[in-house]
């Protein structure tokens, strides 16, 4: 009720509210710049550096007393933004973040005084693990398929840079989707942003074409250009100074994780496993981009290891295992690929320096 009134009732839209040191935020489906503004920013920060901490709700609120906290207490702070697919939490997140990179001196090492610096960095690092993490559901056209929790590293008060953890990646998004829902963006992305010449030299013609990207039924949604997000991304990544050598290895591999979803499989005399010769074409491109002889796949689909007595046993998949076999060398490899995306930009957002590791502490 509260909620409803503050939102509905008051002369300008509220859509936060609290409950102790709990904040509650509605997603209003709109931009209300007066919530975000720089006076805001302004106002919490007097009264932070007055020491009489304003207790409106309001996500400022949040981050300047957690800020205090750290400091006084010598203690890192987390704030959990939690809520269903939706609720608006990454933009909640992002406010948490630019209130505190905006109003935190800065520490040594920081290449520049800008406050706009470390939000801009954050932003553009979100683009490219929105790309690798996030895709269409039935609720949500851009849901993070990810745990992330983002880090403001600080030692003596001061802010050094920032360090992203990611976690339960939901790898069966790779291989299955349900009605109406997407693959990862990423493999959409590509099929309108990459130049004809590279998509005729990986053999990729159009989304439906492939198993593991036309199984909800929607390669495309509206109100998402995947041209215009790739180019957004290309940005991204070459500010996170990833080599055309990284890009062209990382096209190759995500193309290569797409042909070995159209090798599927035929029974062979023996009633084992083999890979449709149909699908020998596939297979055939996918080995190629990957670097590595036909063969060399061709036994990794068909063939499982165990570890029996120190001994490594190899045996032929049966049948019904054969798609479960292929559809792991799929989720490793996306998600391999995932974690050296977040690895270079890790990279390049914090740099540790010398001095005392024990005195850094962070605000995630």
């Amino acid at each position: 009720f509260n909620m409803m009134y503050r939102f509905l009732k008051l002369p300008k839209k509220e859509i936060y509210t609290c409950v102790s040191t709990i904040l509650l935020a509605m997603n209003p489906y709109e931009w209300l710049l007066y919530l975000v503004s720089e006076e805001m920013i302004a106002l919490y920060k007097k009264h932070q550096d007055s020491g009489d901490l304003l207790k409106t709700p309001q996500p400022y609120a949040v981050s300047s007393r957690a800020y205090v906290r750290m400091v006084a207490r010598k203690k890192p702070q987390s704030l959990l933004c939690c809520g269903i697919s939706g609720a608006g939490k990454s933009e909640c997140a992002k406010q948490l973040i630019r209130y505190l990179a905006k109003t935190s001196p800065m520490g040594e090492g920081m290449v520049t005084e800008d406050p706009e610096f470390i939000v801009n960095q954050i932003v553009q690092a979100s683009i490219i693990l929105e790309a690798w993490g996030n895709a269409k559901t039935t609720l949500n056209n851009n849901s993070s398929r990810f745990g992330k929790f983002v880090k403001l590293m600080y030692k003596e008060g001061k802010i050094l840079g920032s360090w992203m953890e990611t976690y339960l990646l939901e790898k069966s998004r790779v291989i299955a989707q349900g009605p109406q829902e997407r693959n990862y963006h990423i493999f959409y992305f590509i099929f309108k942003g990459l130049s004809g010449g590279a998509l005729e030299a990986m053999s990729l013609g159009k989304p439906s074409d492939f198993w593991y990207l036309k199984q909800g039924g929607c390669t495309e949604v509206d109100g998402i250009d995947d041209k215009k997000e790739f180019g957004d991304l290309m940005e991204s990544l070459k500010l996170f100074r990833f080599s055309d050598d990284d890009l062209s290895s990382i096209w190759n591999l995500t193309a290569g994780i797409l042909h070995v979803g159209q090798c599927s499989m035929k029974e062979d005399d023996s009633g084992n496993a083999q890979c449709d010769p149909a699908a020998k074409i596939n297979l055939d491109l996918a080995a190629e981009l990957w670097g590595i002889s036909s063969d060399s796949l061709n036994e990794r689909l068909t063939t499982a290891s165990m570890e029996v007595m120190k001994k490594t046993i190899i045996k032929k998949v049966a049948p019904a295992k054969y798609n479960d076999n292929r559809d792991a060398i799929s989720k490793a490899l996306f998600e391999n690929s995932f974690l050296f995306v977040v690895e270079r930009i890790n990279g390049e957002l914090f740099h540790l320096g010398s001095g005392d590791v024990k005195k850094i502490m962070f605000i995630g």
